[in-house]
């Protein structure tokens, strides 16, 4: 068994560095175990590892001076940035706020084998197995973004494979093995909602300026998944001449793989906006919408 772990007290970094929450904590575990189930009969294998990543979730919402200019927006733009937005109505934050951005993770691979009585009679099993899965929540680090443009991100895989030898005692030989895979890989938006990003331009008390695009309302590209299916069965009988001088083998396959995938992106919209004036520009009628900020001028 191993065991690692990783804490901020650990670590050294700057100030602005702690500001956007760069310190993290590690924890990481794994193991093996093996053995008989019935001995010189039946064995089993098991191996598997976990861990878990989390540091300080820092947003426009709780960062603080210096994180926001180290990220190049000075306080008293993304101050203006809430205050326009919450007279469009647009949410900022889905829910409460997390305090940690996480991260996990684990694999566990495993077999069981089921051994003949002998080298040249008898039947033999063999069953393993796989999976492994990560997830991110949030799935970015919302520094340039507000929380509700973000969302999560999960990928997992697994597959089992069984596999049966069966020799006949007159030469024969058979070898049939089934096996089944599944992986999906997909991401949920938090805000179902039109995109937008607005240019910022920001200026520092020691005379620099900076613009940098910041996002909001929902995700224009996170309503997306990807599913993978595959199922193989194959048997191999082969025939042994009495002086294993000579072999006959016939093949069988039999493979069927199928997958889905959804890739819509931006279904709802995007706006982009050249600064904060133009956001804040006030229509002449605004129409809400559930689910989506319309503007409308006459």
């Amino acid at each position: 068994m191993s065991l690692n772990l990783d804490a901020p007290q650990l670590q050294w970094t700057d100030r602005a560095a702690q500001s956007l929450g760069q310190q993290y904590s590690n924890v990481s575990v794994g193991g093996l175990l093996a053995g008989p189930i019935r001995q010189d009969a039946s064995f089993y294998n098991f191996a598997y590892q976990l861990g878990r990543r989390s540091n300080d979730l820092r947003s426009l919402l709780n960062t603080d001076a210096i994180g926001l200019q180290t990220s190049g927006i000075a306080p008293d733009s993304v101050t203006r940035l809430l205050a326009i937005l919450q007279q469009l109505g647009i949410p900022t934050v889905i829910g409460r706020l997390p305090s940690s951005r996480l991260g996990e993770q684990g694999s566990i691979f495993g077999s069981f084998d089921v051994a003949p009585q002998s080298s040249s009679s008898g039947q033999a099993f063999n069953l393993s197995y796989n999976g492994s899965w990560n997830q991110q929540t949030p799935a970015s680090s919302l520094t340039n973004e507000l929380p509700a443009h973000s969302g999560d991100h999960t990928n997992w895989n697994g597959g089992l494979q069984a596999r049966h030898t069966n020799y006949f005692g007159v030469g024969i030989l058979s070898e049939t093995s089934l096996g089944l895979n599944r992986s999906r890989n997909y991401s949920d938006p938090y805000l179902s909602m039109p995109s937008g990003t607005v240019l910022i331009t920001s200026t520092f008390p020691d005379g620099s300026t900076s613009i940098k695009p910041v996002s909001f309302g929902g995700s224009s590209n996170m309503n997306t998944s990807q599913t993978n299916t595959g199922t193989e069965l194959t048997n191999q009988l082969s025939w042994f001449s009495a002086s294993n001088k000579h072999r006959i083998k016939f093949t069988t396959e039999l493979r069927r793989d199928a997958f889905s995938l959804n890739q819509q992106s931006n279904t709802l919209g995007s706006f982009t906006f050249n600064s904060l004036a133009d956001l804040d520009r006030e229509p002449v009628h605004r129409r809400p919408v559930v689910g989506r900020f319309v503007q409308e001028e006459r």
